[in-house]
């Protein structure tokens, strides 16, 4: 309802009985108590959850975990790092003089093979052969036949693993072979898959040699004290 004053002001007034303007002022007042107490209740449950889980669930779950665990005999050395190094160059430079196309391919094997003994080097390299002939072999006949299919790259994936299990490799060697075989046939090339699986072979045939060849004549002298002292 609107009232024009002398003065020009308009005034309203509420057609509102007092006691129902009343009636709503309690009524707010119960909503915002019982709003704020359902906000303590939250906060309060929120807070004990916080306090259980500090004081059982977390240590319980990060106890078995060690973000960075090492010992001083894994640290590399600087003998190690050389050796890596120069073996590294050594492999691009005989997979360029040889004419590979992805001659990098080369370091990344003799990387992932380079260890401090002969011992241990063969043994790794052995199956990292075995394991990229697999994959390589296995990528030829899906990139050939098949192309990229993603429902036929997850059965080759599964076969490689049969044949790991058969052939015994272990999880690294299985992994190895399946990256071998991800490359081939998710990369798309130009060239026909066999190729294109003859020379990643090659290439890592020639890394691994490589890094046979570099521990077998520089073998470091720390882990030959090592082993001369366990005799």
């Amino acid at each position: 309802m609107r009232l024009i004053t002398k003065s020009g002001t308009i005034t309203r007034h509420s057609k509102t009985s007092p006691s129902k303007r009343a009636s709503v002022s309690h009524m707010r007042f119960r909503v915002r108590r019982c709003f704020g107490a359902f906000r303590f209740d939250v906060a309060a449950f929120v807070l004990a959850v916080a306090q259980a889980c500090q004081h059982t669930a977390v240590p319980e779950m990060i106890a078995p975990m060690k973000l960075w665990n090492w010992k001083k005999e894994n640290l590399p050395s600087a003998v190690h790092s050389i050796r890596t190094a120069g073996a590294a160059t050594v492999s691009v430079c005989v997979a360029r003089l040889i004419g590979m196309p992805e001659a990098y391919w080369a370091a990344i094997a003799t990387l992932v093979v380079m260890q401090s003994t002969l011992g241990a080097t063969l043994t790794s390299s052995i199956e990292r052969i075995v394991a990229s002939a697999l994959g390589a072999s296995l990528g030829a006949v899906e990139s050939t036949y098949f192309g990229s299919n993603l429902i036929v790259f997850a059965v080759a994936i599964f076969l490689l693993w049969v044949l790991s299990f058969v052939l015994r490799l272990e999880k690294t060697g299985y992994r190895y072979a399946s990256v071998t075989l991800t490359i081939i046939v998710l990369i798309r090339r130009t060239g026909a898959p066999w190729i294109i699986a003859a020379h990643r072979f090659i290439e890592v045939s020639v890394g691994i040699v490589v890094a046979l060849a570099v521990v077998a004549i520089w073998e470091e002298r720390q882990r030959l004290a090592d082993n001369t002292d366990v005799e």
